[in-house]
């Protein structure tokens, strides 16, 4: 988030990049100027859920990989009584 700053240079060219893109959609430069911060903060979002779930996704599959060998050897319950046919 501190990249996102109004100061910050490339936040500054993102900003300008994103109202470029806007007015060359066809709107007016006011309306691009108003709807570019909208436009990052979309973009910041969806980039925050794509990390979050790959994050997810790595804590799964190591958790999964340290209780393999648990499961590999849980042996299933088998019971020593026989049962008697008659």
């Amino acid at each position: 988030m501190a990249h996102l700053a109004v100061t910050s240079q490339p936040y500054d060219r993102l900003l300008q990049q994103v109202q470029q893109a806007l007015h060359n959609s066809g709107q007016t430069l006011a309306q691009a100027a108003h709807n570019a911060p909208g436009k990052v903060f979309a973009m910041l979002q969806a980039q925050t859920a794509v990390l979050a779930y790959s994050d997810v996704f790595l804590i799964t599959a190591c958790l999964s990989y340290l209780l393999l060998p648990a499961a590999l050897l849980m042996s299933a319950y088998r019971s020593t009584d026989k049962a008697t046919t008659s």
